[in-house]
């Protein structure tokens, strides 16, 4: 029998490859974006709901991946993935973004989400209770 949460991970996994991939290709069209000084700030794409989408796309495919593989503690874990990346991306949007792009930064910043928008932490969060249920309870 195919086990729920395994299919869960492949299908997080699908979406973190997704995401990343259509992440990468408005950032590659820049000039200056893969060094420190890019010349336009990319709003394009998955950057027009969330503003660090890649960082979230490797949340996905490592918590997905661990799932995926059966590794249910592991995958309790990656939520520390996810606080580093939150503390990369707030320091790039301060040291970098902001002082480049300044006043467009700032609108760009007060229409779109950080990592995710609410109810994506909240299925985040139920999905985790869920997971925890299995692995302190159930296993």
């Amino acid at each position: 029998m195919i086990d729920p949460v395994a299919v869960l991970g492949f299908f997080t996994v699908a979406v973190g490859f997704f995401l990343l991939a259509t992440a990468l290709v408005p950032i590659l069209r820049v000039p200056g974006q893969m060094r420190s000084l890019p010349e336009k700030l990319v709003v394009e794409g998955p950057y027009q709901y969330v503003r660090h989408p890649i960082y979230l796309s490797h949340f996905l495919l490592i918590s997905g991946a661990a799932l995926a593989c059966g590794a249910l503690k592991v995958s309790l874990e990656t939520p520390i993935v996810l606080g580093m990346a939150a503390i990369g991306g707030k320091y790039e949007e301060s040291r970098r973004l902001l002082p480049l792009f300044g006043r467009t930064f700032e609108q760009y910043r007060a229409k779109t989400h950080f990592l995710l928008p609410v109810w994506g932490w909240v299925v985040l969060g139920f999905i985790y209770s869920l997971i925890a249920f299995r692995v302190f309870f159930l296993e």
